[in-house]
């Protein structure tokens, strides 16, 4: 065995001497024995050697020598060639790597400034605590990290490279090696720190944002919703059933709250957790949201806790106050009933022995009313809203009716005790007298007597003393039976009335007919006369009592109907049943009444016969002014309760119509907000057509009943009055808002669903075809293959590739129609339409580029593959002939005629290698342009033809074999001397050094390819690793956001993985390369394995670049419409914000004409101002709707929302400045002349007054009447200023409120106050004067004087009274409409109050009635009551002023 051959050191004279020596020895090329192993003369300077047979013996080589071992000449020659070319090239090479290691550190570290700059940028932006924000910081700082890591390997390797170019560079070298080394492992020591520290740190803050938001987001729906329960709870009620249902809910409520106390401190603990990580804005943002939640919750809890001790406190009292009205309201129906039953008969002891009890029964029941009353006013502390009014109402109605009857069941006891005695003595004169009438009559029944004699004129004196001695009874019976009927209304009145009524006319008629038949005794006659007017004075007198005592009663009972009219009729059906039910009694009283009120009458009657004319006329006033208070006592309690029966009715049809309908449309509100977000799938969406249909047509079917409740309601409003107007008018407001609500709902659903239908079928239909298309062009273009020279395979493409290009349109259709469903999409369907529309786009967009991808490929393999035929048929046309040959060939081994056919093969072999190699170049093009079966074929092909070459070879490697046997004979026979003499001549004649090395050269390129092949496949199996890891991140990224701060995130993410991506592509480049390199040498299992791995790793690299390069430009499009929004939208908010200040900090319009100048010249700069940035806010408005194209998800809602937010604020500007510069408009040129007519007028009042405070008090003087007259001028000439002060006052005071027009009122009130006291001063001189000027005329004044000053003071007179006159009547009253009355009413309050004036209570004219609200507006719905009411107010001012209307064609005044 040989060592091998040594070469230490750096010294090039060795290796020209190894060169020399090697060369002289073998004769021949430098080649040497050597079996021992080779050691790396970079790394010593010594070399020890050890021998095969000897393993003992060591040799040791120097620097300074070399020398050579040969034993055994006989083994296998080895070239030396490269290895001594390589040792030779090593030297000049050091300089050359030092040169490459410097270039890559300074790649690295433009890599590492990047990557610092990178870093600083990120620290310049501190961890965020919004999750999205900190998931996007995250996700890019993994990136980051990632990045860094994937550089480790590179560095780590230029750490070995420069440790081995320290041990052979040169000291300069080795010195600027190591500083650079230095330099670079300090930044990226600092930089490895740096991102995991932030990633640390980010995953730490995401951990506590998540647990934040966790904790924090359901208790903020928690609140919501409890504050929406707490909210829309119901006042509490006075119902006690109702009241407990309400506190067991509440209860639930309450607990609920109190359970929730513990995860409000946790979210709170939790949030301070994440205060203490969080930095900048942020901490403000977190400890708002952290006070806001605390704040809220301590409200619901404070709330809740105050409703359930509300409950608490009122629930006792609202079964005491119940359970007390029930009980009183049961006994006063009793006590009622009993009441209105009794009656006062004649000495009826049991009657009055019975209203004893029933008023001891009263008196008992006191502290029971009282104790109610109490009750009722405890829980009026704890009712809201209507209850207020009915709790206070039954408190009422039950105090009016207790007082009533108690007053009542008092009087009806006092009447009765009044009434016995007189009832007796009643019964006691009737009893006579009706005895003694009928005696009388009986005997001037049956006397016959002549006439005139003795025994008639005896008769005559009988009856006459038997009148007189009766006389006292008839007084007696019509005092007593007066009084009584007074006490006792009712039937028994009537049979008492009956009874005097009889008595008198029976003896009325014996006193008539004794006046008859002694006509002719006249003393006996005038006797009777005067004794007839005396009892005529008795009776007047007895009369003048009842109907002073009926007054009373009808006093008390006016009062007691004033209150009622103080309470108007309610429309609550509980409060006006028990209206009603008050009324009816108050109707029974009065007509219990009606009896007595009937006999005065018929008595007023009789005795006006009889009376002298004073007393008749006295009668006749006291019986006016009776029947009038009776009428209208009788009328209002008639008119009250028909009204209160109309309006009960009212009120029974407005709750039979409005309740159901109000369950009705809760139930529909309820299936409306319950229904599904309107679905893409057009089945589904049919079903919910059909269904909403149903929704719809019921909606409609209940419009009429809706209206019919609302027609309901205004005919109950026309009756209603106060309150009740506002609540019944609110509640048909609800009910057709909430009606307009639900029917707009579900007709809105009905047209998006109309328009969403056909829209949702064109689109699954046009998916669904361009779905199958899609699968067809798939399926085709995946069974294309590249055949060689197929060129009916590229025409195939083209058609393809054109049949994708006509499906552009419709696809681009289908996609329109998809975002236009996309507009009445919402929810998942958002997402499952872009999802879907993303998948066609991606599909058609993969198939488009495939399609051309494959054309181009197809267009490129043309070639390769003719010319791989070509090489393939050629060698295969030569392997036939050479197997051929070698199969029939039958030569000596050794002999002449062989080692002519092994040269002759030698040289085919040779002129054919470059064939070969442009089959397997021209193959593997192909191969990678058309995988698949042509693959699989040009695969066979190129295999088979390799294996028949190599197989070639190999027989000449056999025959070889058979040549050295032959030679290994020879050397037994033969000693070592003739070994080299006979080998050396052997070696000369034959040439084996080819055919070896190519034998070696087979041996190594298998070897050589199963390493290779091995080694690619583990790159592979790395990256295939990476791709993995890559994909699952890109799939994880979130949808582009809208907000600059996240989107700007997303995008510094979506740079580091472009870059990351980026980085790899020279790894994938040289995967690739190394793959086409062993295709063209390695079998066809490992081809077919390498082309399938290299398929699937393009497809996957080609799906990963094509993401990251287009998720990176849309982000980088949406960034730059972000930006271009937020630079459109921020400065447009703040000047927005500006100029509302700006707006809201004017000062009210001023009365100054100057200072509203000024103002108006200011606003004007405002409004251009507004009106200048219109073209901004509509610029933005367009920007923000670029970007809600390119926005998703719930950013659409927050774009929109700021849009709409903006057009509302800068439309509310828009109207307040434009608002305010028409009233500094309108009120300019007002207030000017308002300012004009009150300086004049100011001047002539202050000339007047002091010319009249000075006027000389000669009476009638000529110099006085020539005042009168100037001033009559005056007066006349300053009404225009009067009428232009208070016309342009009255508009500065609409246009100008506040200050200025409390000015403005002030100056005209002044004004006219003292323009009044002028006219009322020359009113009193003229009314003085008219004494001074009868004096005058007596004294001798001229007479055209006289007639001429009496002609000022009338005209003066005149003028007052025109002034003080009412405006006249456009027609009559009772055919004006209710618009006439109302700008009537407002011209004659003007007129009375000699002001503008604003329908302020305190302004009310003294003829305005007390019971009819201050107001000239028309309630809606309410026409003919308010027409009424209007009448009723003009019908007061001319009673207040004593004058009567009067009727002109046109309200000119």
């Amino acid at each position: 065995m040989a060592s091998v051959i040594c070469v230490p050191g750096n010294n090039e004279a060795i290796l020209l001497e190894v060169g020399a020596k090697v060369s002289a020895k073998f004769q021949g090329p430098p080649v040497g024995y050597y079996e021992a192993e080779i050691v790396d003369i970079l790394e010593c300077v010594e070399y020890e050697v050890s021998f095969e047979d000897n393993p003992k013996k060591k040799v040791k080589v120097g620097a300074e020598k070399v020398q050579f071992f040969i034993k055994d000449p006989g083994k296998k020659v080895h070239s030396l060639k490269r290895k001594v070319s390589a040792q030779g090239k090593r030297i000049p090479q050091t300089q050359a790597q030092v040169s490459e290691w410097e270039a890559k550190v300074e790649t690295l570290s433009e890599w590492l400034s990047d990557t610092e700059e990178l870093v600083a940028n990120q620290l310049q932006r501190p961890p965020s605590s919004q999750l999205k924000i900190i998931e996007a910081q995250l996700q890019e700082q993994k990136l980051l990290k990632r990045l860094v890591d994937d550089k480790k390997p590179t560095v780590d390797s230029l750490k070995q490279e420069a440790k081995q170019l320290s041990s052979i560079a040169d000291p300069g070298d080795r010195r600027n090696i190591q500083q650079q080394l230095t330099d670079l492992f300090q930044r990226w020591d600092a930089l490895t720190i740096n991102t995991t520290d932030r990633k640390q740190k980010l995953e730490d803050i995401l951990e506590a944002a998540k647990d934040f938001k966790d904790a924090f987001d359901p208790l903020v729906e928690w609140v919501e919703a409890t504050e929406r329960k707490l909210s829309s709870q119901q006042p509490i009620t006075t119902d006690p059933a109702k009241m407990e249902a309400d506190t067991t809910e509440h209860q639930a409520i309450t607990r609920d709250i109190a359970d929730h106390r513990e995860a409000v401190e946790d979210a709170v603990e939790t949030g301070k957790s994440l205060l203490a990580q969080t930095t900048g804005d942020d901490v403000h943002v977190i400890q708002e949201r952290l006070d806001i939640l605390e704040d809220r919750y301590a409200n619901i809890s404070s709330t809740a806790n105050g409703r359930q001790q509300r409950l608490q406190q009122a629930l006792p009292l609202a079964r005491k106050f119940k359970d007390a009205t029930e009980k009183l309201s049961d006994w006063l129906d009793k006590v009622e009933a009993d009441m209105g039953t009794a009656e006062v008969a004649a000495g009826s002891e049991q009657e009055l022995e019975r209203f004893r009890v029933i008023t001891k029964d009263i008196t008992d029941h006191r502290a029971a009313v009282e104790d109610a009353v109490e009750t009722g006013n405890s829980l009026l502390t704890q009712a809201t809203g209507d209850d207020v009014h009915v709790i206070q109402e039954r408190l009422d109605i039950l105090e009016d009716r207790y007082a009533n009857i108690s007053s009542t069941a008092n009087g009806r006891q006092q009447r009765l005790q009044q009434a016995l005695p007189l009832a007796r003595k009643f019964k006691d004169a009737t009893e006579k007298l009706s005895d003694w009438l009928d005696k009388v009559e009986a005997d001037m029944g049956t006397a016959e007597v002549a006439a005139g004699s003795e025994q008639e004129q005896e008769i005559f004196r009988e009856y006459k003393k038997q009148v007189d001695g009766h006389k006292h009874l008839v007084a007696n019976m019509n005092e007593a039976g007066a009084k009584v009927m007074e006490l006792s209304p009712g039937e028994g009145a009537r049979s008492v009335e009956h009874k005097i009524a009889n008595i008198n006319q029976r003896y009325d008629s014996v006193i008539a007919a004794l006046s008859g038949k002694n006509g002719d005794s006249l003393n006996v006659l005038a006797q009777q006369e005067e004794e007839g007017l005396t009892q005529t004075q008795a009776q007047v007198s007895e009369w003048e009592a009842k109907v002073e005592t009926l007054s009373e009663w009808l006093s008390d009972t006016e009062e007691l109907v004033a209150n009622q009219l103080q309470r108007p009729p309610s429309s609550q059906l509980k409060i006006i049943e028990a209206q009603l039910q008050e009324q009816k009694l108050l109707k029974r009283l009065v007509d219990d009444k009606k009896p007595t009120v009937d006999s005065l009458k018929q008595e007023a009657k009789q005795l006006s016969s009889i009376a002298d004319p004073g007393d008749r006329r006295n009668i006749q006033q006291q019986l006016t002014d009776l029947f009038q208070r009776w009428d209208a006592l009788t009328i209002n309690t008639t008119d009250r309760k028909q009204k209160l029966e109309d309006i009960l009715e009212a009120a029974k049809d407005f709750k039979d119509a409005f309740d159901p309908l109000v369950e009705w449309v809760e139930a529909t509100e309820r299936k409306l907000s319950s229904q599904q977000p309107i679905t893409t799938d057009p089945a589904k969406m049919e079903a919910d057509t059909t269904e909403h249909q149903v929704i719809t047509k019921d909606i409609t079917d209940h419009r009429a009943a809706v209206e019919d409740a609302v027609e309901t309601g205004k005919s109950l409003l026309t009756q209603a009055t106060g309150d009740d107007v506002h609540v019944i008018q609110e509640r048909l407001d609800i009910l057709e808002d909430r009606y307009a609500n639900i029917s707009s709902t579900a007709n809105g659903r009905q047209q998006r669903l109309q328009q969403a239908l056909p829209l949702a079928r064109k689109f699954k239909d046009a998916t669904e075809k361009l779905s199958d298309w899609l699968d067809k062009v798939e399926a085709d273009m995946g069974t294309a293959e590249v055949a060689a020279g197929s060129e009916q395979e590229l025409e195939r493409f083209r058609v393809i590739t054109k049949d994708i290009t006509d499906h552009r349109a419709a696809v681009e259709d289908a996609v329109e129609t998809g975002n236009s469903l996309l507009t009445q999409a919402t929810g998942d369907d958002v997402h499952v339409i872009q999802e879907r529309l993303g998948i066609l786009e991606d599909r058609y967009a993969n198939i488009s580029s495939t399609a051309n991808g494959r054309q181009q490929r197809l267009q490129q393999a043309l070639p390769l593959a003719r010319k791989f035929k070509d090489a393939t048929e050629k060698l295969s046309d030569w392997l036939d002939k050479v197997e051929a040959d070698m199969g029939t060939a039958e030569v000596a081994a050794g002999s002449e005629q062989e080692q002519e056919i092994f040269r002759e093969y030698k040289k085919q072999v040779d002129g054919h290698k470059h064939l070969v190699a442009n089959m397997n170049e021209a193959g593997a093009k192909v191969m990678e342009l058309s995988p698949g079966e042509g693959t699989r074929s040009v695969e066979h092909k190129i295999a088979n033809i390799n294996q028949r070459y190599d197989s070639v070879i190999a027989a000449v490697q056999h025959r070889l074999e058979v040549i050295q046997a032959h030679c290994a004979d020879i050397k037994d026979t033969t000693n070592r001397e003739d070994q080299h003499a006979h080998i050396e001549p052997l070696q000369t004649q034959v040439d084996t050094s080819g055919l070896m090395a190519d034998l070696e050269a087979v041996n190594d390129r298998w070897n050589s390819l199963a390493s290779k092949v091995s080694e690619w496949e583990a790159k592979m199996e790395t990256l295939s690793e990476w791709l993995s890891d890559t994909e699952e991140l890109v799939t994880n990224q979130r949808p582009p956001s809208s907000q600059l701060k996240i989107i700007e995130a997303q995008l510094q993410e979506q740079k580091l993985l472009k870059r990351l991506v980026d980085d790899k592509k020279p790894k994938v480049d040289s995967l690739k390369q190394e793959a086409k390199q062993l295709s063209s040498i390695a079998d066809p299992g490992d081809r077919r394995n390498i082309q399938q791995q290299l398929t699937d790793l393009f497809q996957r690299w080609d799906a990963l670049t094509i993401n990251t390069a287009d998720r990176k430009q849309k982000l980088e499009d949406i960034l730059e419409a972000a930006k271009d929004f937020k630079d459109a939208f921020d400065p447009l908010v703040e000047w927005v914000e500006a100029t509302e200040r700006k707006l809201s900090s004017q000062q009210p319009i001023t009365t100054d004409p100057a200072k509203m100048e000024a103002d108006t010249t200011e606003h004007q700069v405002i409004t251009k101002d507004i009106t200048d940035h219109r073209a901004a806010v509509e610029d933005a408005v367009e920007t923000g709707k670029s970007l809600l194209t390119q926005a998703t998800g719930d950013d659409v809602h927050v774009i929109q929302e700021r849009l709409d937010i903006l057009e509302d604020r800068y439309a509310n500007i828009s109207s307040t400045a434009n608002g305010r510069q028409q009233r500094l408009q309108q009120a300019l040129p007002l207030a000017r002349k308002f300012k004009d007519a009150t300086e004049k007028l100011s001047d002539w009042l202050d000339k007047v007054e002091a010319d009249m405070a000075t006027a000389e008090d000669a009476a009638m003087s000529e110099q006085e009447q020539e005042i009168f007259r100037e001033y009559k001028k005056q007066v006349d000439e300053h009404k225009h200023l009067v009428a232009n002060m208070n016309e342009a006052g009255a508009k500065v005071m609409e246009l100008s409120p506040g200050e200025g027009a409390r000015s403005v009122e002030h100056k005209i009130a002044n004004i006219n106050q003292r323009y009044d006291s002028v006219i009322a001063a020359l009113s009193g001189k003229n009314e003085d004067s008219l004494n001074v000027s009868a004096e005058q005329e007596e004294e001798g004044l001229p007479q055209t004087q006289a007639q001429q000053l009496q002609e000022v003071i009338a005209q003066l007179r005149r003028e007052v009274e025109d002034l003080r006159r009412l405006p006249e009547l456009p027609r009559k009253l009772e055919d004006m409409s209710q618009d006439e009355m109302r700008t009537y009413v407002g011209i004659l309050v003007r007129n009375v109050l000699r002001r503008p004036f604003k329908w302020k209570e305190e302004e009310k004219p003294p003829f305005w009635p007390c019971d009819i609200p201050f107001s000239s507006r028309r309630p809606s719905g309410n026409t003919t009551n308010w027409s009424d009411k209007m009448r009723i107010v003009i019908k007061a001012a001319f009673t207040y002023y004593d004058q009567k209307p009067v009727i002109t064609r046109g309200m000119n005044n």
